[in-house]
């Protein structure tokens, strides 16, 4: 969908009905700025075959200027890209610069130390886009938490955050989904699994409950212009199927596909 295709609706953030704009998802200064392939991922999942692996016969929709659709009124569009995106923008490409070294990308979990940070715009740029990918909000406290730039502070018994660098080279973007869990029960959650980095939000998470993934609902603590020195452990994945919070490899996806088939 081009600029130009824009229709009017209701905006995904503020809730008012007007032109919208569109809007890059993720931001295109966050490598979101070159030809890309998308697929709705009902094809992948309906596709009759032993081999969930197989993408032949897949069809897909070719985007020239990276990934994004018209879901934002122009003024909440132009205030995160404004208030919130400079951040981000600067988060996104440290861990990348600092992860992607051949002799780290290897590995399962790296220990990140990262200095200066404003983590509030950061975290309202997360779930701007989360609300983006998801539909219209009906929840006025997140409303309000990221049409005002400084106001602060996310309630964790209704949203979890959690992020992890993705080592591969394919997006997976998944608005609000129940998953099972033997440990966890019902999971509900949306994943905006970006290349390089991926969030997973958890919406109503128990209080016992497991996350992959590193929490950081804590970065909306924060004030607007505080700069803070964090530190934390960032998990490494890959993915291959559209499934959320799926992280198997090619080998054990390939394994676990030939005992089901045997039976």
């Amino acid at each position: 969908m081009s600029k130009r295709k824009c229709l009017d609706g209701k905006c995904f953030i503020c809730g008012q009905v007007g032109k919208l704009t569109y809007e890059h998802i993720p931001p295109k200064v966050t490598f979101n700025n070159k030809p890309v392939k998308t697929n709705s991922g009902l094809d992948l999942l309906t596709k009759n075959d032993d081999n969930p692996l197989d993408t032949c016969g897949i069809t897909y929709v070719n985007n020239q200027k990276g990934y994004g659709k018209c879901y934002l009124c122009q003024s909440c569009n132009n205030l995160s890209g404004t208030w919130y995106v400079p951040e981000y923008q600067k988060f996104i490409l440290t861990i990348h610069f600092l992860v992607s070294k051949p002799d780290i990308v290897k590995v399962d979990q790296v220990h990140l130390s990262l200095n200066g940070l404003q983590t509030l715009p950061i975290i309202k740029q997360v779930m701007s886009m989360f609300c983006s990918v998801v539909g219209p909000i009906n929840d006025e406290n997140l409303r309000k938490f990221l049409v005002n730039q400084n106001e602060k502070g996310l309630d964790k018994s209704k949203y979890r955050v959690c992020i992890y660098y993705n080592r591969g080279s394919i997006s997976r973007v998944i608005p609000i989904t129940a998953k099972c869990s033997t440990t966890d029960g019902v999971v509900v959650l949306a994943e905006l699994g970006f290349v390089p980095i991926g969030f997973l939000i958890y919406l109503d998470p128990k209080p016992n409950q497991s996350f992959k993934g590193t929490d950081i609902t804590y970065f909306a603590n924060a004030d607007f212009n505080e700069k803070s020195n964090i530190t934390f452990e960032l998990n490494l994945y890959e993915y291959h199927l559209v499934i959320p919070k799926d992280f198997r490899t090619k080998q054990e996806i390939e394994s676990q596909s030939q005992k089901l088939v045997s039976k």
